[in-house]
C-alpha cells in the first residue's frame, strides 16, 4: 500500500503498478524515451516522483535525481552535466526552472506534475491516466546504470555517482538481511512513515525497496511536526526513519503521550549521525518492545548497509553508544591508514566500504573516481569514504569524524563528530555543531553552535562545564554560540560548517 495523505490517494500494491506501467508505456512508446537515455527528476515527496522513478527503471532509462531544494542554476548545471534528454518537474518549481531548461541544450521533453499544461511542458498526469495496452519490460542487466544522484558537494563541486540495477537489488537484499536478521520481522510486517525527501538516498535506494518487498509506505510531502504525529497514530505506523532532531521535536508535540501508551513503534532506525546515548535511553524508556537501530550509508554504496541495533539490554548499549554498527548482507568495512594499510583495532583511520553495492564511480570524474575507489590485490573494490573511525573487538565501527572536518588545536587532533555526539547528550540541546576557527597562537581553536530545546535556557559555562567531566581539557570548546533556530544546512541536509563559523 502507498498512502500519500497531502494528495489524497491511497494506491493497492497492484493499482500502484499499473500506474508505474501505464507511465514506463507512454515515456517509451510515445515519447521514444530508450534504455540509457537520462532523465531528470526535480520533485519533492509527491506521488509523480515515485511513479516516475519505479517507469525509468523499468524501461532501462537512468534517473538523475535532482534535489528539488537546489537553486534553479545549480539543477540547470546539473542537467547539462548528465546530459537529460527529458525531465519531470513538480509544477511548484516550474517557474523557477523554465528560464535555465534552455542551458541543457538537450531537452528534448519536459513534465510537469499536476492535470494543467504549463507553457512548452506537458502534463505528467496524462501519463499517469495513460491505459497501456501491455506490460512493458526492457531487458535490463545488473550492470546498467540505474540513477545519477548527485553528491551534496560539501567538500566541492557535486558529483553524479552512478547507481547500478545490482546496487538496487543489493541494497534490497540489505533491506530483507535487516527485516529478518536484525528486526526479527518481515519487511511485509512493516507500516513505514516516509518523511526523508525523494531526492536523498535513504528514501531512494532503501525505503522504496522495503515498499516493492512489501512493507506498506505512508509518505508525506515535508516534514511537519504534529501532522507526522497524527499520521504515527493514525495509520498505525510501527516502523520509522528518524534523525536525532526529529524526534525531540516529535516528543514536543501534544499527542506524543498517546504515542508511548499506544506502544505500536517497534522498529526505529536512526540515520545522518551516531544516535546520542540519551535518545537511545528516552526510546527504550517510552518504547520498550522496540528494536532500535543506528544505520549508516552513503551516496556511493547506494544507502543502506551497515547498522547495529539495540534491544533492551543497556550495558551492552552504553558499551556500544555512539556505533554505526556492524555490516548488513554482504558489505564490509575496513579501517586503514593513509597507505591504506589496516590499522589495529581500536585505532583511528580511514574507513573504507566494499560491497556489490558500491558505485562504479563518478559520471563523467574519471580522475575523481579514481581518488576515491581502490581495488585492493584480491580485486575488491573499495570506497575511500572520507570518514575517520575505528573498530572495536567485536566488530562495530565508531565515527570519529570527517578527514576534511578535523580541528588541529595546538597540535593536538580533535575530531568534529566526537565532541558533537558528546554535547548532543546534554539534555537541553536540540542540534549542534562544531568547528574550528581560526587563532595564531594554537592554528586553531573550537567553536561549538548550539540550538536549544525550545523553552530551555543554557550557558556556555554550562556546556564547558558538561564536557570537562568527560572529555580532555584540550577538546573542551573555546567558544560556545547558542542560536534560536535550527543550524544551517546544505540542500542535501547536511551542515554548513563554512556558515557556521560566521554565526
Amino acid at each position: 500500500m502507498w498512502y500519500f495523505p497531502d494528495h489524497g490517494i491511497r494506491w493497492s500494491f497492484n493499482a500502484f503498478d499499473t500506474v508505474v506501467n501505464n507511465v514506463a508505456y507512454g515515456l517509451h512508446e510515445e515519447y521514444g524515451i530508450r534504455k540509457g537515455d537520462r532523465v531528470a527528476l526535480m520533485m519533492t515527496n509527491v506521488p509523480e516522483a515515485f511513479v516516475s522513478y519505479l517507469a525509468l527503471s523499468q524501461i532501462g532509462a537512468i534517473s538523475v535525481i535532482i534535489n528539488a531544494r537546489l537553486a534553479p542554476e545549480e539543477a540547470a548545471r546539473q542537467l547539462e552535466d548528465a546530459g537529460c534528454v527529458a525531465g519531470v518537474i513538480e509544477a511548484a518549481l516550474w517557474d523557477g526552472m523554465k528560464p535555465v531548461l534552455g542551458v541543457a541544450s538537450g531537452m528534448k521533453q519536459v513534465f510537469v506534475t499536476g492535470p494543467a499544461p504549463l507553457d512548452q511542458a506537458k502534463p505528467f498526469s496524462r501519463l499517469m491516466e495513460t491505459k497501456a495496452p501491455r506490460e512493458i519490460r526492457v531487458d535490463v542487466s545488473e550492470r546498467d546504470i540505474c540513477s545519477l544522484i548527485y553528491t551534496s558537494g560539501t567538500t566541492g563541486r557535486p558529483k553524479g555517482t552512478i547507481t547500478t540495477h545490482r546496487a538496487i537489488v543489493n541494497n534490497a537484499m540489505n533491506g530483507i538481511s535487516c527485516a529478518e536478521g536484525v528486526y526479527h520481522a518481515r519487511p511485509e510486517d512493516w507500516r513505514q512513515l516516509i518523511v526523508t525527501p525523494f531526492f536523498h538516498v535513504t528514501t531512494l535506494h532503501t525505503l522504496i525497496n522495503f515498499t516493492l518487498l512489501g512493507a506498506a509506505a505512508v509518505v508525506m510531502t515535508t516534514f511537519k511536526p504534529k501532522e507526522a504525529l497524527d499520521l504515527i497514530i493514525d495509520e498505525e505506523i510501527n516502523f520509522m526513519v528518524i534523525v536525532t532532531a526529529m524526534h525531540w521535536i516529535l516528543k514536543m508535540q501534544p499527542r506524543y503521550p498517546e504515542l508511548v501508551k499506544a506502544n505500536r513503534l517497534k522498529y526505529i532506525l536512526q540515520g545522518g549521525s551516531p544516535m546520542p546515548p540519551e535518545m537511545f535511553r528516552e526510546l527504550f524508556k517510552e518504547f520498550p518492545d522496540a528494536r532500535v537501530g543506528n544505520g549508516y550509508g552513503f551516496t556511493e554504496g547506494a544507502s543502506l548497509g551497515w547498522l547495529m541495533f539495540m534491544a533492551g539490554d543497556w550495558d551492552i548499549l552504553m558499551q556500544k553508544a555512539g556505533s554505526v554498527g556492524g555490516t548488513l548482507g554482504n558489505s564490509l568495512l575496513r579501517i586503514v591508514d593513509d597507505h591504506l594499510k589496516d590499522v589495529p583495532r581500536g585505532q583511528t583511520g580511514e574507513i573504507l566500504a566494499a560491497s556489490p553495492g558500491i558505485s562504479p564511480g563518478y559520471w563523467n570524474l574519471p580522475e575523481e573516481t579514481a581518488q576515491s575507489f581502490v581495488v585492493d590485490p584480491d580485486g575488491r573494490r573499495w570506497f575511500k569514504t572520507g570518514d575517520l573511525g575505528y573498530m572495536d573487538d567485536d566488530g562495530y565501527t565508531f565515527l570519529v569524524d570527517r578527514a576534511k572536518d578535523m580541528i588541529c588545536r595546538g597540535g593536538e587532533n580533535v575530531y568534529c563528530v566526537e565532541l558533537e555526539n558528546l554535547i548532543s547528550q546534554h539534555a537541553k540541546v536540540l542540534e549542534v555543531g562544531v568547528v574550528g576557527v581560526a587563532d595564531t597562537v594554537l592554528g586553531e581553536k573550537i567553536k561549538a553552535v548550539i540550538f536549544p530545546i525550545p523553552g530551555e535556557t543554557l550557558t556556555e559555562e554550562e556546556i564547558k562545564a558538561f564536557c570537562r567531566e568527560r572529555i580532555a581539557a584540550y577538546k573542551v570548546p573555546d567558544y560556545v554560540v547558542f542560536t534560536n533556530q535550527m543550524l544551517p544546512k546544505n540542500p542535501g541536509g547536511k551542515l554548513m560548517k563554512k556558515e557556521l563559523k560566521t554565526l
